[in-house]
């Protein structure tokens, strides 16, 4: 008898545990959620970044929208992990997450740790931000030789400054928000991003030219 109970017992705990791991319909069945996890760094308005909405912290923009589509046309339920952008492609290799979108550049370098989808937007301008006051004062490439310009860890803009803005004192950031920080408090001068991005965060800080 002993040993019956025991048995029920241990079939009890077994079969709690397996139930954990599962969702449930009202009719009791088990129905698992197929989910796609997608990488991104919510830092690049207007492509993702983090907005209130609802007063809940929220991923949003274009890529993600994006995103949501090619999830739906799937089947699946979005999943989003916000990464540092430098570390995108490293998480992609490690299988935690099932593709990265983060108006990523396709570069030969890229290439030989992924595979890229056709290009669905194109962007060739650069922009290099700063404080409106300091405007009269960096007036050319030639004037910001010296200046602490802050470019993000990991991207295009990283060899775009070291090619073209050599004299200036570069200062590699882990994220875009951390390197608008950085200039508005003086950490640095001035900021290379892409132009949409420049044209977003210039359009929202009238301090910003």
């Amino acid at each position: 008898m002993k040993i019956a109970k025991i048995a029920a017992i241990l079939l009890a705990l077994l079969t709690v545990s397996m139930l954990a791991g599962c969702n449930f319909d009202l009719e009791g069945q088990t129905e698992p959620v197929d989910q796609l996890i997608l990488g991104t760094a919510a830092d690049y308005a207007p492509f993702e970044f983090h907005a209130v909405i609802g007063g809940k912290d929220t991923i949003v923009g274009a890529d993600i929208e994006l995103a949501k589509k090619i999830a739906a046309d799937m089947g699946k339920e979005l999943v989003i992990k916000d990464i540092a952008f430098e570390n995108l492609l490293t998480e992609l290799n490690k299988g935690n997450v099932d593709l990265v979108i983060s108006d990523m550049m396709v570069t030969p370098a890229r290439m030989d740790e992924a595979e890229a989808s056709d290009e669905y937007y194109c962007e060739s301008d650069q922009k290099v931000v700063m404080l409106g006051k300091n405007s009269e004062t960096y007036t050319s490439f030639e004037a910001l030789a010296g200046a602490k310009l802050a470019v993000q860890k990991g991207s295009v803009q990283v060899e775009i400054a070291k090619a073209h803005l050599d004299e200036c004192v570069l200062t590699e950031l882990q994220s875009v928000d951390k390197m608008f920080y950085a200039l508005a408090s003086g950490e640095v001068d001035a900021l290379l991003v892409s132009g949409d991005v420049a044209d977003s965060y210039v359009a929202s800080n009238a301090n910003l030219t």
